[in-house]
């Protein structure tokens, strides 16, 4: 980050204490309310913090409105993420999964994967639950 103002940090702070917590631009707005921080700043504040990686940025299927997390990257190094295309979510997939396909594509494909930028699109349990239930 070029700077900090009292503004980002706040912001920062909100998403470093919840981070398996996705957060709109607007939801981030309406906590920060009290602070006066503009939903301007709130955005560009989101893309300097998704560009240097302390920030995921997902966007649901169809959808208009990003979500944000919090990433630590010596937490989330050594994991492949998953995006599901309905909910937006990220989450991490689960690490002995991970370790296979990375050690077989370096065995069977001579491929060394980088599992920091590696995202994996599908739909989450939790939305394919629901879809089954309306369709009840």
């Amino acid at each position: 980050m070029a700077y900090k103002t009292e503004q980002r940090n706040k912001m920062y702070e909100l998403l470093r204490s919840n981070p398996h917590k996705f957060f709109t631009a607007k939801e981030i707005a309406e906590i920060l309310a009290p602070y006066d921080v503009s939903l301007s700043a709130i955005y560009r504040n989101l893309a300097e913090l998704t560009e240097t990686g302390l920030v995921k940025k997902s966007v649901k299927k169809n959808g208009r409105e990003a979500l944000y997390r919090y990433v630590n990257n010596d937490v989330c190094k050594d994991e492949i993420h998953m995006t599901c295309i309905k909910c937006g979510k990220i989450f991490h997939m689960d690490h002995l999964v991970s370790e296979y396909i990375q050690k077989n594509l370096g065995i069977i494909q001579g491929f060394e994967l980088d599992k920091l930028k590696t995202v994996i699109y599908g739909t989450c349990r939790e939305c394919i639950d629901a879809e089954k239930q309306s369709i009840k």
